[in-house]
């Protein structure tokens, strides 16, 4: 005997179980009345809306944060080398802060068996940061590593540029740390994988956030066309969700020097 579970016809609202809900992140906007997070006012034509359920009606000229992406709906940062940037992002990040995300992410690289050697840490402001690599990059990098053979005691470095949110810290932070282990392992991949490796740590470490930010960061490197940051990443997450993180460790240390 067959039994009915359910029927749907075409046109019939969708609807999903809290729990799936929940999971996926779906708010009820379409649930509820809308108002413009500038104004306050209800809205009741058009309006934007950003990744993080900000909605602003039409009547206003929008500032996107130049780090996060938010709608900018109060006072706005200057971040040299990317323009305005949402309070979240522009107020640099305390050591403090720093050091509770590092703990966080070397505890997440431990459980993974990616144990990271020694470094020393320092936040910039992206003043500094332009300064300091100008001859290397055309604006501020989020963070840099750093091995500096002339220096036993401080043979590692990665310096962070400060102006970011948390979640923009731990996902640059998990990435540089990705560098500090292959310089400490002899490994010598071309650029794209090495960078790929690092994001595919990155991108492993920001799942575990839960905080609706970090899907923003997560959909935005699944959706990178850089070779180096966006297509070679993609290409070792394949590996990593067909054959595990050993496969792709193992790959990564086929570039040791010998």
């Amino acid at each position: 005997m067959n039994t009915l579970l359910s029927t749907h016809q075409p046109g019939d609202p969708v609807t999903l179980p809290q729990n799936v809900r929940n999971f996926l992140r779906i708010s009820d906007l379409h649930n509820r009345n809308l108002t413009c997070a500038i104004c306050n006012q209800p809205i009741q034509s058009r309006y934007f809306l950003d990744p993080y359920g900000t909605t602003v009606c039409n009547r206003h000229e929008l500032d996107y944060c130049c780090l996060c992406g938010r709608i900018i709906t109060g006072a706005r940062v200057q971040v040299p080398g990317y323009g305005y940037s949402c309070t979240d992002c522009g107020m640099a990040i305390k050591y403090d802060e720093l050091e509770t995300i590092r703990l966080k992410i070397n505890e997440f690289y431990t459980r993974l068996r990616i144990f990271i050697p020694g470094y020393r840490l320092s936040l910039r402001h992206a003043q500094d940061m332009a300064q300091a690599y100008s001859q290397y990059f055309d604006r501020p990098p989020l963070g840099a590593a750093w091995k500096d053979d002339g220096s036993p005691e401080h043979r590692y470095r990665i310096d962070i540029m400060s102006q970011q949110s948390k979640v923009g810290v731990g996902n640059t932070l998990a990435h540089e740390l990705l560098h500090l282990w292959q310089y400490h392992r002899g490994i010598n991949a071309p650029k794209e994988y090495a960078e790929g490796f690092c994001n595919l740590g990155a991108f492993l470490y920001t799942a575990s956030v839960d905080k609706g930010e970090a899907l923003v960061y997560l959909s935005r490197m699944m959706e990178n066309r850089d070779k180096h940051y966006g297509v070679a990443f993609r290409q070792l997450k394949v590996l990593y969700d067909v054959y595990g993180l050993l496969a792709v460790i193992a790959a990564m240390k086929s570039f040791t020097e010998r």
